[in-house]
């Protein structure tokens, strides 16, 4: 939909869900649609309806990947941080879009309709967690303090 984020996110959901599932021990995406989610991700950053779906996407079906391409990934799994930091990029992207900073927006709106809450508490979540790994093993503080800054 041009104009209806919620019903996209009802309609990418499934779909990945779908793939990701069908052999419940892979622990990623089938090579075919992490490269639609991929592009998806690059669709989403030009339009920002589909970055609420898009984020949660990435969120749920995006964060590992396997150093040898293989599909399943349980003896060499690994987490795609590239993914986080889109996920939570789309996360704060989703929150603009929705005009989620608006203090004046009545609770209801803010939690029911727009799904407000949501799209904060994953933004935020999502920045803290790519600090504590740049603090830790991704050894870069720099990166460590924009993602901090960014869940402030």
């Amino acid at each position: 939909s041009t104009e209806d984020v919620l019903l996209n996110q009802e309609l990418l959901v499934p779909y990945f869900s779908k793939s990701y599932y069908s052999d419940r021990f892979a622990g990623t995406l089938p090579a075919q649609q992490r490269a639609e989610l991929r592009n998806l991700i690059l669709l989403a950053q030009q339009h920002p309806v589909l970055a609420l779906g898009a984020a949660h996407c990435a969120y749920m079906y995006g964060w590992y990947s396997s150093d040898d391409g293989e599909e399943q990934v349980r003896d060499s799994a690994k987490i795609d941080w590239a993914s986080v930091e889109e996920a939570a990029e789309l996360f704060e992207l989703s929150i603009l879009q929705g005009g989620c900073l608006d203090p004046d927006m009545p609770l209801e709106r803010f939690l029911d309709e727009l799904s407000c809450d949501t799209r904060w508490t994953h933004a935020i979540f999502l920045r803290e967690h790519l600090s504590h790994w740049y603090q830790g093993g991704g050894h870069d503080l720099e990166k460590a303090a924009f993602h901090s800054s960014r869940a402030q």
